[in-house]
């Protein structure tokens, strides 16, 4: 997709929810408000049957005796049942319908196609965005970019991140 088709796609507010699906943590808002981070965890302590999403972990009073579980490896998503229940916790803690919002969402620059096809059943079938507009975080970097120089010059961008650069 050219620049100009997805800058006409925020334009015409097609997108209510924007995501960055990190190795450490989860970048969400919704379209115009502030992004909310929230750690890309479950953890569980070793004496109890309660787990912890996301930001539950600073509830936790003993962190050094929980057992911490991640759904993404080396900058991709290997375990995408863990990684739902933690976008569960996200889109209800931050009161998202997934049924009724347009998804934006960051994806590794070149994700396996096994890969990029449970990223997409889990997105319509398990979730049930209405769409999915996604690109590599490098990509939104050089339109930001573009944005403030108001004017097309070159970009290096080098995407440095928790499992991968």
């Amino acid at each position: 997709i050219s620049v100009g088709k997805y800058c006409e796609v925020l334009k015409k507010n097609m997108v209510k929810v924007i995501l960055d699906n990190g190795g450490s943590s989860l970048k969400i808002g919704k379209v115009g408000t502030s992004p909310r981070i929230i750690p890309n965890q479950k953890a569980k302590p070793k004496a109890e049957k309660r787990t912890y999403i996301g930001d539950q972990l600073d509830e936790c009073p003993v962190p050094s005796s929980l057992f911490y579980r991640r759904p993404v490896d080396r900058g991709y998503v290997v375990n995408w049942e863990l990684q739902q229940e933690i976008w569960d916790y996200a889109f209800s803690s931050m009161k998202i319908n997934p049924t009724e919002s347009h998804l934006l969402m960051t994806t590794p620059m070149v994700t396996p196609a096994p890969l990029f096809k449970m990223l997409l059943e889990t997105v319509f079938e398990q979730e049930g965005f209405l769409s999915l507009f996604s690109c590599a975080p490098s990509f939104l970097a050089m339109i930001h970019y573009e944005e403030i120089k108001q004017k097309k010059q070159a970009c290096v961008v080098v995407d440095c991140g928790y499992s991968s650069t």
